[in-house]
This record gives structure tokens, C-alpha cells and sequence, in this order.
């Protein structure tokens, strides 16, 4: 299930084990928060936590820990962060017949960044998904928040603000509440204002820089690529992130696979591919492939010792505003 379907499901049906993975920490800590707020009372007397390693190596003492009743409390409720048992792992006898039959007692938190497929084979695990969330429940997050602290904000802004935290929901949470100090007394939060306060991600900013050179707009394009360098003066970093974004462009210029698809060979959001595909439609696809060949050979000329990588970069950004 998702994250957002998590507390009314709770209402339906608890498991003994819940498996909270993916990559937004956020949305990975609301799930453990509402969680511990509707089956945890005095968690110093009835909360254990394991790093995975540890109980991975020793998958009897946690399974000991579970097995221990609760007091003045719902349940037991053990967390285990950055777990993932290998199929080996789980044939531990304590640890098998634990997932098999777990205590009614017990709740077990499982909470890692990136998929345990061994894990989701027992019938005892619900696993909630904590992946980026789609655009749309982004936005719908940015304005209900900002209106509790008497704030509206146009679609378009909330939009934006979401693009410049590359859609990771811990940047957004903590965007919206220096926005909601900064405007406090005012009716609105305007585009002024989160150009002003919001720090953009530099996957956004690359994409601002390409969208100006398309356009010609080359002076605004070198003042977005100043910034950057200014915040950060890793050549290799912000060469390598060019040259993703340019090939990401010309696979999606090229390819007749739908965004879905895309975005899953690319690790990426859907929302992302269809951008993507938007800004590629600005260049042709011989000029797009002239770009990425043109990376590479600037990356070779790198890695081989002919030149630095500040002038690997300095040499693309020249090219490709030619």
C-alpha cells in the first residue's frame, strides 16, 4: 500500500509486520510515527530498536525481543532500520518461524530506503511504500499546509516549488515552513517569494540552464550555471550531471517506449520522463546525440590526463551554447 493508505487501513486490518521502504525518509518516518502514535504507550518500557546488521547476525535476540509481552501498551513494538535478510538469513529456524506465525502481541517495523523482495514473501508482511509521491498529492500537500497557516498559493507556485525540490518530500516539508515564517501576515505566497527563500536542487537548475539555451537566452543560462559553481565548485559532479540530463534527453527524443516504461529503464519518476520528454522537443535529435558524443569524448579526454575537469566542463558548456 502506499504511505497515504496506511492510517485508514489501519482501521481494517493491522499486520504483525509492517516492511516501510523506499526512498523519501520523510514519508519513511510518517509511517513509523503512525505506527508507534496508535499501538505504542511507554515506548521506554516497550520499544526496542536493531540496526539491520546487528539483526541479521543475531536474528534470535530480536526474535526474543518480540516475543516479550507489553506492558501498559498495545503492543510490543520492535524497529529495525536498514534490514535485508537474504533468503540464507531467513531460514533461521527462531527467524522463519517468527515470520510465519508472529506474536498477535508484537508489532515488527521494518524500514529500509530500497527494496527486500525475501521479505515479501511471508504472508505476515504489509509492505508500505514510500516512494516519491506523484505530482498531483505533492501540490495538494503545498497548498493545504500554507493554508493552515493562513497561506494560499497557486497551483502553478506549488508546482514550482515542488520542481525546485526535485519532488523529495523532506526538502518540500522543510521549504513550506520557511515559507510560512517568511510570508506570515501576508494573503499569498507568490513565485517572488519561493525564487527568493527556496534553495533549488541542481537537477532543476540544469534543466532551467537547458531550457534557456534552447530558447537562446545564453546570459540567463551562464547566470544559472554561476550559481551553481558558486554553491558548489565540484566540476566533476556538475559535468556528470550535464551529461546524464543531455543523454536522458536524447533516449527520450529517440525512443517510441511510453513515459511508464521509460522511467522505469531510466530509475526515474514518470513525472520526471515526461518533462524530459518536453524539453527534448526543443532540439533535434542529431544535435541531442552531437551532445551526448560530445561528453564522452570530453570524459575520455578526462580520464585519460589530456585535459582537467574543469575544462572538460568549461569546453561542454561552450559547445553546447554554440
Amino acid at each position: 500500500m502506499r504511505i497515504e493508505e496506511l492510517k485508514k487501513s489501519l482501521s481494517e486490518r493491522v499486520y504483525p509486520i509492517y516492511l516501510i521502504e523506499g526512498e523519501d525518509a520523510y514519508f519513511r518516518e510518517l509511517a513509523v510515527k503512525t505506527l508507534q502514535a496508535r499501538f505504542l504507550s511507554a515506548p521506554e518500557l516497550n520499544l526496542n530498536t536493531f540496526d539491520g546488521a546487528f539483526a541479521r547476525s543475531n536474528p534470535e535476540e530480536m526474535v526474543a525481543s518480540l516475543m516479550q509481552y507489553p506492558f501498559m501498551s498495545e503492543k510490543r513494538v520492535v524497529i529495525v532500520r536498514d534490514y535485508h535478510p537474504t533468503q540464507s538469513d531467513l531460514k533461521n529456524k527462531e527467524l522463519n518461524a517468527y515470520l510465519k506465525e508472529p506474536a498477535d502481541t508484537s508489532l515488527l517495523i521494518i524500514i529500509n530506503s530500497t527494496s527486500c523482495d525475501a521479505l515479501k514473501k511471508f504472508e505476515s508482511v504489509c509492505v508500505v511504500d514510500c516512494g516519491k509521491s506523484d505530482i498531483d498529492l505533492l501540490i495538494k500537500y503545498v497548498q493545504v499546509t500554507l493554508k493552515r497557516s493562513g497561506l494560499i498559493i497557486t497551483t502553478k507556485n506549488a508546482r514550482l516549488l515542488c520542481d525546485y525540490c526535485k519532488m523529495e518530500m523532506t526538502r518540500i516539508s522543510g521549504e513550506v515552513e520557511k515559507l510560512s515564517a517568511y510570508c506570515h501576515g501576508l494573503a499569498e505566497v507568490t513565485e517572488e517569494d519561493i525564487n527568493e527563500l527556496t534553495t533549488k536542487e541542481t537537477d532543476f537548475q540544469i534543466y532551467e540552464m537547458t531550457e534557456n539555451v534552447a530558447l537562446k537566452r545564453f546570459d540567463k543560462a551562464y547566470e544559472i550555471l554561476d550559481d551553481m559553481l558558486s554553491k558548489s565548485a565540484d566540476y566533476q559532479r556538475l559535468f556528470s550531471s550535464l551529461y546524464y540530463h543531455f543523454r536522458r534527453l536524447f533516449l527520450c527524443a529517440v525512443s517510441d517506449k511510453s513515459p511508464a516504461t521509460l522511467a522505469k529503464q531510466l530509475g526515474v519518476k514518470e513525472y520526471a520522463v515526461k518533462k524530459s520528454i518536453e524539453q527534448a522537443k526543443r532540439f533535434s535529435a542529431k544535435k541531442l546525440k552531437q551532445t551526448v558524443d560530445m561528453f564522452e569524448r570530453y570524459d575520455a579526454d578526462f580520464k585519460s590526463g589530456k585535459i582537467s575537469i574543469q575544462s572538460a566542463l568549461t569546453l561542454a558548456v561552450g559547445k553546447i551554447m554554440a
